[in-house]
């Protein structure tokens, strides 16, 4: 399945079929909101713990194949209730980018806190989910939109499993 829209600007693909750089920072979580961007194509096949956007740029390839990944809820953070967190925990694809996941992988959200981290205003319950920012003044294409190919996975407790429209927080 693909879905795509000139009206959204965004376009993704459902397929029914790591760089060593990211590893020790990405295992354990940081007490810092972190922007960790995919440089190089990577695979995933170990827990992750995640604060922060992880961004996959234009032409690289991101593949969580079997392991968990959880993410921190940024709003437990905030003091005062906002639909748009300044530092949101999510997946974002740029045109070009391809996220894979699959074989069993699991994105969830992070259940504990760090002892560096301060108490939660609220209970831990969500994180962002994936973002795919595409371009609607381009060919709806892989090469000029983002791709996310969802095989045997799970994602759970993302205020939007896949976002593939307008950003709405």
């Amino acid at each position: 399945i693909v879905l795509s829209g000139n009206d959204n600007k965004f376009v993704t693909g459902l397929s029914p079929t790591a760089g060593a750089d990211h590893d020790a920072a990405l295992t354990k979580l940081s007490c810092e909101f972190d922007l960790l961007t995919v440089g190089t194509d990577e695979q995933w096949t170990t827990p992750r713990r995640i604060r922060g956007t992880v961004l996959i740029q234009n032409g690289r390839k991101l593949t969580i194949d079997g392991a968990l990944i959880q993410f921190d809820d940024t709003r437990a953070y905030q003091t005062a209730p906002t639909s748009n967190p300044t530092n949101p925990t999510r997946i974002v694809v740029e045109p070009g980018g391809t996220l894979i996941v699959r074989n069993g992988a699991h994105l969830t959200v992070l259940t504990d806190a760090p002892t560096c981290a301060p108490a939660p205003t609220r209970p831990r319950y969500m994180w962002d989910g994936i973002v795919l920012k595409g371009d609607n003044t381009k060919v709806q294409d892989a090469t000029n939109q983002p791709v996310v190919r969802l095989e045997d996975c799970t994602i759970e407790n993302a205020h939007l499993g896949v976002l593939a429209g307008r950003m709405l927080y």
